[in-house]
């Protein structure tokens, strides 16, 4: 839990003035090293916090092909933080929608 709250922070101290965070403020890796640029700034929607962590964790587990492992490790918290961020936000095991009541 509290390497995503120092993930978030620190995408807030790059967001700088910004009002909004942005998917680049994150800085996913991927596969290839490569920095995830995101969406083009000015198409950024603005969301509460909680969906911004929602929607970074469905990317990095759909990015990594659900290794929760190397997703984990991309957005710096543990498999048990993921697995249960993913369980509190009602992800299915196989996909990002949120499974059914």
């Amino acid at each position: 839990m509290r390497d995503l709250e120092n993930l978030i922070e620190r995408a807030i101290k790059l967001a700088d003035d910004d009002p909004l965070l942005r998917a680049e403020h994150f800085d996913l890796a991927s596969q290839d090293g490569e920095r995830n640029a995101g969406i083009p700034a000015e198409s950024a929607p603005l969301l509460p916090l909680v969906e911004v962590e929602k929607e970074m964790i469905c990317r990095a587990v759909a990015h990594y092909k659900h290794n929760i492992h190397r997703a984990a490790m991309s957005l710096g918290i543990s498999r048990n933080t993921l697995y249960r961020k993913m369980k509190e936000y009602g992800f299915r095991d196989d996909a990002c929608e949120v499974a059914a009541p």
